[in-house]
């Protein structure tokens, strides 16, 4: 049947029926998926695009994600990363939003704890979209903001515009509906994204994000975008000086 099973000590949601989706499990899991396209595959992210019984697919299994101690403490209290994108990915279809098809979510726990987990959904043929498409963005992203929704990390190469209708399809996004401050933190990410496409300002300001508020909000977007910065580049460093102490 669809919906929520069991299988290999894993807990799975899928469009799929089961056993379809055991299916897929078994090939991720053997490495004998037909990869057409490797992203990434290195220890902090596996991401391929392969083709599995007529689908084109992309597989991601977040395997950095799945050490961090302190992400494995939070899925004490929530699913983990793979399960809350595709939900990330139904909501965002039940709202009218073109998306990545979720197709299946697979985690597996350790003493409550998310230890490993692997995200299936389908690939979308398109072009990632940039200059020139500000007009078609902010088509989807100011009714998007409107409902009070946050997609994470907003710039325009994780859209993909439909080569033959000029469709706008989110990708690499995960939903938040923030209880707290919403107006304020959507304004906040909207900021990210005229700060990776400053050239859009002039179509979103006619929509009332202006004044005092939206401009405190760019201020606070871009102190959290440089202090991410920083704590990357510390990040590198200390990977990189605990290398060399191991060699």
């Amino acid at each position: 049947m669809k919906g929520h099973f069991t299988y290999g000590g894993y807990a799975v949601c899928s469009v799929h029926e089961r056993a379809k989706a055991v299916r897929l499990l078994d090939r991720v899991w053997q490495g004998t998926l037909t990869v057409k396209q490797r992203f990434k595959d290195n220890p902090r992210n596996y991401i391929v695009r392969a083709s599995f019984e007529g689908d084109e697919l992309i597989v991601k299994i977040p395997r950095a994600r799945n050490t961090r101690l302190q992400e494995r403490f939070m899925t004490w209290f929530r699913p983990g990363e793979a399960e809350r994108r595709y939900t990330s990915m139904q909501q965002l279809e039940s709202l009218g939003f073109a998306c990545t098809p979720p197709i299946l979510a697979a985690e597996r726990r350790w003493l409550g704890m998310v230890t490993d987990n692997i995200l299936v959904y389908g690939y979308v043929d398109g072009r990632l979209a940039g200059p020139g498409d500000e007009e078609a963005l902010a088509s989807v992203l100011l009714p998007f903001y409107a409902k009070g929704y946050l997609r994470r990390d907003c710039k325009p190469s994780n859209f993909v515009i439909a080569p033959e209708t000029g469709a706008v399809c989110f990708i690499d996004f995960r939903l938040t509906r923030p209880r707290i401050l919403r107006r304020f933190r959507v304004w906040m990410e909207l900021n990210q994204f005229l700060r990776n496409m400053p050239t859009a300002r002039a179509l979103i300001r006619p929509q009332g994000y202006g004044g005092w508020g939206f401009a405190v909000a760019g201020w606070c977007s871009h102190l959290g975008y440089r202090l991410n910065n920083y704590r990357r580049r510390l990040s590198r460093w200390l990977r990189g000086k605990s290398d060399t102490h191991t060699q």
